[in-house]
Order: C-alpha cells, then sequence, then structure tokens
C-alpha cells in the first residue's frame, strides 16, 4: 500500500515585517521632530542673547559717551576757572596799582600846589638855582601827570572787566587776550605814572631840603615873595632881557640908516641918496637878522642850560630817591620780611629752576626777574611763595605756608603782595647794599 508522502514545512517569512518598518519610520520622525525642535529652540536662544548682548553693548556705550561727555565738560569748567582766577589776580592788581596812582597823584598836585604859597617855598624862592628847578618842576615835569579823570577813567573799565569776568564765574567763559592784554596794560601804565608821582614827589623833597642847606643872608619874612611870585618874576626878567636886546638894536641900526641917509642928501644928488638910503636899510635888515640869529643862539645856549639844570636836577632826584630807597631797606622790620630772599646761602635761582651754588650768596636781583617771581600776577606771586617756601633751601628763613593753597587766606595773599612789591621797589637799593646779588 502506498503511504502517503510526508509534508515539508511552511516557508518562514523573510524580511521587516511592515508594522515594525512602520514604527520605526515613526520613530525616525519623531527623533527628527525632536531634534529640529531643538536646533531651532537653541537658535532662537542665541538669536536672543546676541539682542541682549548688542542691547547692553549700546547701553554701555551711550553711559561712556555720557561719562567722556561730562569728563570733558568738567576739564573746560576746570580750566576756565584757573584762567578766570588768573585773570582776577591781574585785574585786580591792575586796580590796586589804578588806586594808588589817583591817592599819589593827588598827593603830589596838593603839595606842589601848597609849595608855592608856604613859608616853605618862600625859602626856595630865596635861592634862584632853586627857583630855576621849580620852575622845571611847575612848567615839565607836573603838566605831564596824568589827570584824575583819566585815572578814574582806566579805574573804572579795569573794574568793568573784573565784574564781567567775576559774573561768568562758574560757566567755561575764557577771559580773551583782548581782555588780559587791557588789564597789563592799564596796570604797567599805573605802575610807570606812579614812578613819575614818586619823582616829582621826591624833587619837592629835594627843593625843601635843599632850601635849608644852602647859606643865603636873607631871611623869610612875611613880605618875602612866594615860590610862584619868583617863578613869575624869573619868566619876566628873561622876556624882558630879550625884548629889550632885541629892541636895541633894532634902533641902533635904524638909527644908522637915517643918518646915513641925512649925509647923502647933503652931498649927493637925490637918486643917490635913495639908492644909499636902501643900501643901509638893507644892512640894518641884515644886523636885525643878526640880532634875530644872536638871540636864537641865546635862546638855544638857555635851552643848553635848561637841559644841563634838569639832568643836575635829575641826577639829584635819583640821588635823593636813592638815599629814601637805601633808608627803607635798612629798616630791621623790611630786612625780616625779606630775609628768605636776602639772606646768604647755597640755594640759588638759576633762570627756571633750583640748583645748588658753590658758594653762600643773597638770591639775584636778575635771577628773580627771569624766574618770573617779581611779575606782577597771580603766576609771579605763586613762583615767589615757591622760593620762599623750597624745602630745599636749609640757609635761609622759610615761610611756614601751604605752597597749593596759600592765596585762600586774604592775609596770606596781602603778606605776598606786599613782600612782592618792596623787591621791586628795593631791588637797586639791596643790591648797592649787598644784600642781593645783582
Amino acid at each position: 500500500m502506498n503511504e502517503p508522502l510526508p509534508q515539508s514545512p511552511a516557508p518562514k517569512p523573510r524580511g521587516i515585517p511592515i508594522w515594525a518598518a512602520l514604527a520605526a519610520l515613526l520613530l525616525l520622525v519623531v527623533i527628527a521632530g525632536g531634534v529640529l525642535a531643538g536646533i531651532l529652540y537653541y537658535s532662537r536662544n542665541e538669536e536672543r542673547k546676541a539682542q541682549v548682548a548688542k542691547a547692553e553693548l549700546e547701553a554701555k556705550k551711550q553711559s561712556a559717551a555720557v561719562a567722556e561727555g561730562k569728563v570733558v565738560e568738567d576739564a573746560k569748567l576746570t580750566a576756565a576757572k584757573n584762567r578766570q582766577e588768573e585773570a582776577l589776580g591781574d585785574v585786580r592788581a591792575a586796580t590796586n596799582a589804578l588806586q594808588r596812582l589817583m591817592v599819589t597823584a593827588e598827593s603830589v598836585r596838593t603839595d606842589a600846589d601848597a609849595l608855592k604859597a608856604s613859608d616853605e617855598g618862600r625859602r626856595v624862592a630865596l635861592h634862584p638855582s632853586l627857583v630855576r628847578l621849580a620852575r622845571q618842576l611847575y612848567e615839565v615835569n607836573l603838566p605831564v601827570l596824568p589827570s584824575s579823570a583819566d585815572i578814574a577813567s582806566r579805574l573804572e573799565a579795569a573794574r568793568r572787566i573784573e565784574q564781567q569776568i567775576a559774573t561768568a564765574a562758574g560757566t567755561t567763559f575764557v577771559p580773551g587776550p583782548e581782555l588780559t592784554g587791557e588789564v597789563q596794560q592799564g596796570s604797567a601804565w599805573a605802575g610807570d605814572q606812579t614812578r613819575k608821582a614818586d619823582e616829582i614827589r621826591t624833587l619837592l623833597r629835594t627843593l625843601s631840603q635843599e632850601a635849608k642847606v644852602r647859606v643865603t643872608a636873607e631871611t623869610v619874612t612875611a613880605a618875602s615873595p612866594t615860590l610862584e611870585a619868583a617863578i613869575q618874576r624869573l619868566t619876566a626878567a628873561e622876556l624882558s632881557t630879550q625884548q629889550q636886546v632885541a629892541t636895541a638894536k633894532t634902533e641902533e641900526a635904524k638909527k644908522a640908516a637915517t643918518e646915513t641917509v641925512a649925509d647923502a642928501q647933503a652931498v649927493r644928488i637925490r637918486e643917490d641918496a635913495q639908492r644909499e638910503a636902501q643900501r643901509i636899510i638893507a644892512e640894518a635888515e641884515a644886523k636885525k637878522a643878526t640880532v634875530e640869529r644872536e638871540l636864537a643862539m641865546k635862546k638855544a645856549d638857555q635851552v643848553k642850560e635848561d637841559t644841563k639844570t634838569k639832568v643836575e636836577a635829575e641826577t639829584v632826584l635819583d640821588e635823593a630817591r636813592m638815599i629814601e630807597l637805601r633808608k627803607k631797606a635798612a629798616d630791621p622790620e623790611i630786612q625780616r620780611q625779606l630775609a628768605p630772599f636776602t639772606t646768604a646761602g647755597s640755594f640759588q635761582v638759576r633762570g627756571k629752576k633750583f640748583v645748588r651754588a658753590y658758594d653762600n650768596t643773597p638770591l639775584s636781583l636778575k635771577e628773580l626777574q627771569a624766574y618770573g617771581a617779581l611779575n606782577t600776577n597771580m603766576a609771579g606771586l605763586q613762583r615767589l611763595v615757591d622760593i620762599a617756601t623750597a624745602n630745599a633751601d636749609k640757609d635761609r628763613p622759610r615761610w611756614r605756608l601751604n605752597p597749593k593753597f596759600w592765596p585762600t587766606k586774604p592775609e596770606t595773599l596781602e603778606m605776598v603782595k606786599q613782600t612782592q612789591l618792596k623787591l621791586i621797589e628795593l631791588g637797586p637799593a639791596l643790591v648797592e647794599m649787598k644784600l642781593l646779588e645783582p
């Protein structure tokens, strides 16, 4: 019997089931979506960070610009304040100088007017040479002294500038050269005119002193002529003498011409007489011209004599002024004030710096001027303080001042100003007395 053949087993399916493939694909899609979402989130987060960083950078730039602007503005204000203070110092120095000039000029004019009629002036009038010197003072020296109105006008101009600068305090206003130049010119002018007034005062004092020294047989009485009358008499006498000489010469020439014409009429015909008279008249005119030339030469000689008298007077004036300066410089109190500069020491000023010298000597007037310590402004006062407070100078007395803040005290500022003025005024006398080097 035929046995049935054994059945072969069913074939196993091959490959990934479709449901697994779909699941894997779905998983891949989910993963890809997550990755993409992560990338988008990271990108947007970085973009936000970049925007925040940019905003912070812009804010810092704006803050830095504001700070920089404030620094620049503060620097401008500081520079303007320094310049304003320096300019105010110059203006106040100028106003002080102009006020001193006004007082001095008025005092000199008052003294000169008083001398004309005082007993002191009567003593001067006893000596012709002193009368000539006094006439020189009243006719030449005194008229060039500035009037009170002129001084007041310059003083008011300086005060307007001072008010303008003071009003601008706290602003960036910087006084320009047109203001500072006008102030410096006013200060220099006041100093020059004050020196002229001091010279006239010294000349007045010299006249009085010489009148007391000179010997004469005459004495001062109530009937003695005043100095003003003596000057008028001197001028009138000189003019009268000149006119008499001129008149005498002219009359003599005319008389000679007339006599010559009369003689000619007796011995010559009328025409010859006329020609002779014309000739003589011409000679008279020539003689008159000669007389005029002689008068002109005498006048020139008088001018020369007056000039000589003026030079002598100026010499006496200079010597008298130097005597006054030496006397003032010898005052113990003044020498104490100037001791930081007149005491001998090795610490010296050379140009714009301090040096140590081999010999011990006082400071040099020329070097103080070159260093700028005698300039009449705040910078000059500061240089004077630098010298008098230098710790390196162990030989001379020192000013116990703060080198930076000393101007804030009015009494200290005034002390430094007065010391500088004494050095300027007494400098030549101090050099002559060996208390300063040349």
